[in-house]
């Protein structure tokens, strides 16, 4: 965009000083059609500026608005993967949880077995429904 302004302004200087040139050459009537022709022409290169500039101004608005948007759908994945980080702990706290009530109940099965077959070899049998009554599984 630049480069166009300054070319526009530069042709705008070279018309005028060869109008102003051409002035000295040629009769009054054809000056002043010279200058108009110059003027009109100038009209038209600030049109064009014009133009350019509003162009410029709303590429730039429009650039923001995306950068905007860009940033907040950015911030938005950033949230959503820390969620999912959040949530990825979660799952991996709750599968040791599981492996822990897995072992723990493996344990508390094998101390039954160990109490019934204990119970079987010496002859001691205690009601079974008193075993899970109590709090210590060996009392």
């Amino acid at each position: 965009m630049q480069k166009l302004l300054t070319v526009i302004v530069a042709a705008a200087v070279l018309l005028s000083i060869m109008t102003a040139g051409a002035e000295s050459q040629g009769t009054a009537s054809e000056a002043r059609d010279k200058r108009e022709q110059v003027r009109a022409e100038r009209a038209a290169a600030a049109k064009e500026l014009d133009a350019a500039k509003a162009d410029d101004e709303a590429v730039h608005a429009a650039l923001l608005a995306i950068t905007a948007s860009v940033n907040a759908q950015q911030a938005d994945i950033d949230e959503a993967q820390r969620r999912l980080e959040g949530l990825r702990a979660d799952v991996a706290a709750a599968e040791a949880a599981i492996v822990d009530a897995d072992l723990e109940s493996q344990a508390l099965n094998d101390e039954l077995v160990a109490l019934a077959v204990a119970g079987f070899v010496t002859g001691e049998s205690e009601e079974p429904s008193l075993i899970f009554q109590s709090e210590d599984i060996m009392a």
